[in-house]
């Protein structure tokens, strides 16, 4: 039984901007390997829908690498079939698959509205944002945290992990 990890969809301008570090990819053509993200919109032959994650959930996490298909289940229980198409290196989606904004309605239709946004605002106005957003959503269960707050929380585990790796390998 595989862990329970987020699902997100990646909207068509996301996919345009070709954000993000890559790891690795299934990329084939000059296009893709510019902007792996444009796999997301690659049709599948056997109805599996192509998804991006972090390379460390991909590898640590699912105990999979990219290119391999496996099954995350709706809310009602039934299985959708995904195929890891690309890998974003150390990247602040650890714990995220990513896919399509169309693949997203149609095999998750139960889920409505928006639960993640990544803001791209200039470094001297996100403070002003993120306590604008803090203060008038909050209500709505909307709150903040930065990129760089969410990746030094994510380095803090693994420099657990590798500390006591590190120190269990000393007791060996």
């Amino acid at each position: 039984m595989l862990p329970r990890i987020r699902k997100y969809w990646v909207p068509s301008l996301v996919i345009a901007g070709a954000r993000f570090s890559f790891q690795d990819s299934l990329a084939s053509t000059p296009d893709q390997k510019r902007n792996p993200w444009l796999l997301l919109e690659s049709e599948s032959r056997d109805g599996t829908i192509p998804a991006i994650g972090d390379a460390n959930t991909i590898q640590y996490v699912l105990h999979l690498s990219v290119g391999q298909e496996f099954e995350v289940l709706r809310t009602s229980g039934s299985p959708v079939r995904l195929k890891l198409v690309g890998a974003l290196r150390d990247s602040v989606l650890q714990g995220e698959l990513m896919i399509s904004e169309a693949n997203f309605v149609r095999a998750f239709p139960e889920q409505e509205g928006y639960r993640f946004f990544l803001l791209d605002v200039p470094p001297d106005e996100a403070a002003m944002l993120t306590q604008l957003l803090d203060e008038r959503l909050a209500s709505w269960g909307f709150s903040t945290e930065s990129t760089r707050e969410r990746l030094a929380a994510y380095h803090k585990v693994e420099n657990t992990y590798l500390s006591t790796f590190q120190s269990l390998g000393a007791l060996v």
